[in-house]
């Protein structure tokens, strides 16, 4: 095997990215929720009014259940967000489990610790 076919991890340098990556997610999603509650209040109030345009917007608008572009949009933007939230510990994890199968290996087949 050449060193083009071998992977390398410096793993306290991918433990911070990913801390970092935490971070930015958490951040993400505590943000997504202040604006999600922000638009969900707006909407509510029905700024477009009453009337029969109001009415029409209102029902292509919100109505129509998860098709809605209000709700699809609001329901996609958290299934992205929630995604993106847990990268960071999902990636922390993977860096650990790399490291303890390569101590593992190592110690199994008397490596030499590099």
């Amino acid at each position: 095997m050449t060193d083009a076919d071998e992977t390398f991890l410096k793993p306290d340098a991918a433990r911070a990215g990913a801390q970092r990556l935490g971070v930015a997610g958490a951040t993400l999603a505590s943000r997504w929720a202040q604006h999600a509650a922000t638009i969900s209040s707006l909407n509510a109030s029905a700024p477009w009014g009453t009337d029969e345009p109001g009415q029409g917007f209102n029902k292509h608008y919100l109505e129509g259940g998860d098709k809605a572009p209000a709700t699809s949009v609001l329901s996609g933007g958290k299934t992205i967000v929630d995604l993106i939230k847990v990268l960071g510990p999902d990636v922390l994890s993977a860096v650990d489990g790399t490291v303890e199968v390569d101590d593992m290996v190592d110690k199994w087949f008397g490596g030499d610790g590099k």
